[in-house]
């Protein structure tokens, strides 16, 4: 049994296969079991393996729960890094509490909407933004769905699927709006210089460029396709190289040779010169029918 569960095992376990409470206490003098959270032991060992919290925080609960909210998203990917308590999730109202471990409850959880990753029970990732969404910015919403499109563990159907049920889910009205806002590109950034230029472009009315498109082999960091018009990010870090510069140059080469224009701005001016930028990709956008 605790090979299956990365050598874990938890009392009322130990208790279902007839082990008594006496003997559970001689096995941990004994050096055999080992305590890793309240009524979760370590089996012959006391090593801290990959996703051990993770496996505690489900042992401890009860049968039948899953891994979900925030630990749910770190797990498929969808945000980083791992919350400092973990997500647990129940279906019904007894469960048992630990340091550590946040139980949320819920009566329209269905066996559809709990997957296995890493050989956890995790809530599917339709439903892990579902539950996201009620303590999520918008932002951080949309990095999680674009990311889950992205890697391909998510697809829209699948959110609606989850939406359809949602009931009066307090996430249901964050999570709807972004689905009816998706186009089918993505608006995950590759920096943090790229994200706060996507901030300002949003801040300042203009329309939403797809972000990191792909073209001719490369990743286009803003591009507005109507326009044809791409804005490209840059840092003396990575850009200041002769390799980097020539490679920069090419790029820009093969894309006004597709009749793109190309405007590229330092990480630096982001802050720097806000309200200029604004204003160059407006008058770009407005020449080239963006606007």
């Amino acid at each position: 049994m605790a090979r299956l569960q990365r050598g874990r095992i938890a009392f009322r376990q130990l208790r279902e296969i007839g082990v008594p409470p006496a003997s559970v206490t001689w096995l941990i003098s004994r050096g055999r079991l080992f305590p890793s959270l309240r009524c979760v032991f370590c089996v012959g060992h006391d090593a801290r393996t990959d996703l051990a919290r993770e496996t505690d925080a489900l042992l401890s609960v009860r049968d039948g729960a899953a891994l979900s909210h925030w630990s749910a998203a770190a797990l498929w990917g969808l945000w980083t890094p791992m919350p400092t308590e973990v997500d647990v999730m129940v279906s019904s109202s007894s469960a048992a509490r630990n340091t550590g471990v946040k139980v949320h409850r819920s009566r329209t959880l269905e066996s559809g909407d709990v997957w296995l990753r890493k050989g956890l029970p995790v809530t599917s990732p339709a439903r892990t933004l579902l539950d996201i969404a009620v303590t999520a910015t918008a932002r951080q919403l949309e990095i999680a769905f674009d990311r889950g499109l992205v890697e391909k563990t998510l697809r829209p159907s699948h959110v609606r699927d989850v939406l359809d049920r949602a009931g009066g889910h307090r996430g249901r009205a964050q999570l709807a709006a972004l689905l009816n806002r998706e186009r089918g590109g993505t608006t995950v950034t590759a920096s943090p210089p790229e994200e706060r230029m996507l901030t300002l472009i949003r801040r300042s009315g203009l329309p939403d460029p797809d972000v990191n498109f792909p073209f001719a082999g490369y990743r286009l960091d803003f591009y507005w396709p109507d326009a044809r018009f791409v804005l490209e990010v840059d840092s003396r870090r990575f850009h200041s190289t002769p390799y980097r510069l020539q490679r920069d140059r090419t790029k820009d080469d093969v894309l006004r040779r597709a009749d793109i224009e190309v405007m590229r701005v330092m990480d630096s001016e982001i802050e720097e010169r806000s309200h200029s930028i604004v204003v160059d990709i407006t008058r770009a956008l407005a020449r080239r029918g963006g606007l």
